[in-house]
């Protein structure tokens, strides 16, 4: 039996954790689960084998302080922040909730495509001013959409000084953007002005189901690990993905 420590935010809420030691629970029974979401709380615990979080700052201390730690499942996709914090990665092994956005960004993705293939700004701005004006449509039936990146979305990775040039010379026909280099986007970047974009505030991601889904992508690590010693998500630290 292993002894599970998850680590979640005190606002997480009572049903969230509920919601999560019930899904652990019934898929792996043999679990001995405890929660924190401070440093003294995880040291109060019994020793833990594994450790699921989003990465906090106390975790190298954690870390330190318990030895018997052996693999951090991160419920995040990435796992930048974390590989850049001071743990022992020699005898820790890694993994990530991987995989976890991939239908809600899916989703985000088509809604982008056809708010631009429709000019639905267009029609928005329209039924704001209550005036009746058809426009020309355009379709998707024929047309090539390419994937940049191999993971389970597809990296979206922009030159934005150079996606704003093509958009204004014409190469690009317009942009949805939800990542950006600075955040929260500044108040005089040009592209709050262009009708070609549309910006979301880093939310293609969001999703009531992302708690269930990450836990299902630890348990479906677990489970291979037990019978084969793998982690279906690890992460090779050397490479940092």
């Amino acid at each position: 039996m292993h002894t599970v420590l998850i680590a979640m935010n005190d606002d997480a809420g009572d049903e969230q954790r509920e919601q999560v030691r019930t899904q652990l629970l019934t898929a792996l029974p043999d679990l001995q689960l405890t929660f924190a979401h401070t440093l003294e709380d995880a040291l109060r615990a019994p020793p833990p084998t594994v450790v699921i979080t989003f990465g906090y700052p106390w975790l190298p201390d954690l870390v330190r302080e318990r030895e018997s730690i052996e693999w951090i499942h991160l419920l995040s996709a990435g796992a930048d922040r974390l590989l850049q914090q001071d743990l022992p990665f020699e005898r820790l092994r890694i993994s990530t909730s991987s995989g976890v956005h991939a239908a809600t960004i899916g989703d985000y993705v088509m809604a982008g495509v056809l708010y631009h293939t429709k000019h639905l700004a267009r029609f928005a701005a329209q039924q704001r001013e209550r005036r009746w004006e058809r426009g020309p449509q355009e379709e998707l039936e024929g047309r090539t959409m390419a994937i940049l990146g191999y993971g389970a979305i597809g990296g979206h990775v922009v030159d934005e000084h150079a996606m704003l040039a093509a958009l204004r010379d014409g190469r690009l026909r317009a942009a949805t953007l939800d990542v950006f280099a600075d955040e929260p986007l500044p108040a005089d970047s040009p592209l709050w002005d262009r009708d070609d974009v549309l910006i979301t505030p880093h939310v293609a991601g969001d999703t009531p189901a992302y708690m269930r889904k990450a836990t299902d992508v630890f348990v479906e690590n677990y489970v291979t690990w037990q019978r084969e010693g793998r982690l279906t998500t690890e992460v090779d630290v050397a490479r940092g993905y």
